[in-house]
């Protein structure tokens, strides 16, 4: 998850809006959406939910109700969690800068 957010940040950015931290963070819950509707589309009557439409959609939930809850995050170097109220608060970058 960290790697989507570095890779997603404005280069050099200091510091960001919390508008836009929050466009961010529903942009990164978003990023399955595409993929969804398509393969949705593609399911033609009377077939069963093909394997990766159930993976990506259980996903999506879980990390919407990670985020309505206050606790999408992601392992730090030492294992510990980053809320995310947290990076929300913080700018978006992890503690020490990384």
């Amino acid at each position: 998850m960290l790697v989507w957010f570095r890779d997603n940040l404005p280069p050099a950015a200091a510091t960001m809006p919390e508008d836009k931290q929050r466009e961010l963070v529903e942009e990164y819950l978003a990023r399955h959406d595409n993929e969804i509707a398509v393969i949705r589309e593609s399911i033609r009557p009377g077939r069963p939910k093909p394997t990766r439409l159930d993976l990506l959609e259980t996903v999506r939930r879980r990390e919407n109700a990670a985020f309505d809850d206050g606790t999408l995050g992601a392992p730090t170097g030492d294992g510990a969690g980053c809320s995310t109220r947290w990076m929300l608060t913080n700018g978006l970058r992890m503690p020490g800068g990384k």
